[in-house]
């Protein structure tokens, strides 16, 4: 594969696929080309990485001064004192470059008298840039014609989210608020929901997931393995909520408003928007994809042969409702969980009819697992450091020696409770996992399960 040559031309040709796309639509091309006239000044770095730096245009003295995109040397080969782009890299920085000439060819410039006076921004200009983001990334595949797989794309959701949304109003509404700044897709939201404020609602979700999407994936990102664990399903329960949201709100709405032919189209270009374009050929019952689950929910949650009955709208809305405050408990419990190997004290613990429960302050904690891993911090925290050493060489010892051990328990309940949650907890931290299999006569059994 021969490099190609990074020069005024290769820029000029990412412009004119940008105008062609635009063409294609009722959007004044005269803006389109002279926003992209101020985007001419692009330089090569010395930073060794992927980094793109754009300087949007400014307005000095009532004049624009264009952008400056500063690119990092990484992407580039030098022959004869001239650049090309290394081929490994090809896709990646025209998807770049592309992304950041869409956004410029949506400058909005305000002015007075003829002259300009200020930039207001690019794109969706909204508080919030998780639509925008989106949005612009779905404008530039379908420039490019590339679509990078969705299990190397961690914001596929994000931009399946987007694409359901241009397949259920129109594609149209959405180009023209993107590059006129107009109204057309916050009306064609209200046309299906009767919902004034449903771009604002959407937009802070997408917002929220990408921020926590970039989060996760930063390098420079500082967190213990639960922190990743609580962000991580903290992603999974936003998304799903976001899409149960806009099924309810969007999606019944428009298939209870067609026939039958023109709902099987839209839920298919939709399946197609996560999956794409060969998404026929592709199983949906594919848990270890994001991509093939959320297709999966939008293909079963709602039948389209017929019309949804008030019963079963209201049936979803409530399965939806239950099925977030469940996964919002699951990561309230982790998180609690978590805080409680430094300030168990500040929790409550309650014993009724042998059944042990965690009172957070927030939120009841009842699951067994997480019960007893607090349980076993509160039991660590009770004791001091010399108690707690003598304790865990014992339990290493006990654990290295034999199949089954006993320890003898004086407390009262709860505190044998703590006590045998402590012995496991510490068991597992040096390799070794252990079964309580009983407690009689005041000796609790222990049986190793494995070693080190």
């Amino acid at each position: 594969m021969n490099a190609v040559k990074f020069d005024k031309e290769y820029i000029t040709g990412i412009k004119k696929n940008i105008i062609n796309y635009i063409s294609k639509t009722s959007i004044s091309i005269n803006k389109i080309t002279f926003n992209l006239s101020l985007y001419t000044n692009f330089v090569i770095s010395e930073d060794d990485d992927t980094t793109i730096k754009v300087t949007l245009p400014e307005i000095i003295d009532k004049k624009v001064i264009p952008a400056k995109i500063e690119i990092g040397s990484y992407y580039f080969d030098i022959k004869d004192n001239e650049y090309y782009i290394k081929p490994k890299v090809e896709e990646m920085l025209l998807n770049k470059l592309t992304r950041i000439l869409v956004r410029g060819a949506s400058l909005r410039i305000t002015y007075e008298n003829m002259a300009p006076i200020a930039i207001d921004g690019v794109g969706l200009i909204y508080d919030g840039d998780g639509y925008d983001s989106a949005l612009n990334e779905v404008i530039t595949e379908e420039i490019n014609s590339y679509v990078p797989p969705f299990y190397d794309d961690p914001y596929a959701y994000n931009k399946g989210i987007v694409k359901m949304i241009i397949a259920l109003t129109g594609k149209k509404y959405t180009i023209n608020s993107y590059f006129n700044h107009d109204k057309s897709l916050f009306m064609a939201l209200y046309s299906l929901s009767v919902d004034s404020n449903l771009f604002v609602k959407i937009n802070k979700e997408l917002t929220l997931i990408k921020h926590l999407i970039s989060t996760v994936n930063s390098k420079d990102a500082i967190y213990d393995k639960t922190g990743k664990e609580i962000i991580t399903k903290l992603i999974h329960a936003k998304e799903a909520d976001l899409l149960n949201f806009v099924i309810n709100k969007l999606y019944i709405p428009y298939i209870n408003s067609v026939y039958v032919d023109k709902r099987k189209a839209v839920r298919d270009e939709i399946l197609k928007g996560f999956l794409g374009n060969n998404y026929i050929n592709l199983k949906l019952d594919n848990d270890n994809k994001d991509s093939y689950y959320w297709a999966s929910v939008i293909k079963n949650t709602v039948p389209i042969n017929n019309k949804v009955t008030d019963q079963a709208w209201t049936y979803f809305r409530g399965v939806a409702v239950e099925d977030n405050e469940n996964n919002m408990h699951e990561i309230y419990a982790l998180y609690s969980k978590a805080k409680s190997k430094n300030n168990v004290k500040e929790f409550m613990i309650n014993v009724v009819n042998d059944k042990v429960s965690v009172d957070t302050g927030k939120k009841v904690i009842t699951e067994k697992n997480l019960v007893n891993e607090i349980l076993s911090y509160a039991y660590i925290s009770s004791i001091d450091d010399n108690m707690k050493e003598r304790l865990e060489k014992g339990i290493i010892q006990l654990c290295s020696n034999n199949d089954t051990f006993t320890s003898t328990l004086k407390g009262n309940p709860l505190s044998n409770r703590m006590l045998t949650a402590a012995i496991i907890q510490l068991a597992s931290k040096n390799g070794y996992k252990i079964e309580l299999l009983g407690i009689n006569d005041g000796k609790a059994m222990f049986k190793v399960k494995e070693t080190p």
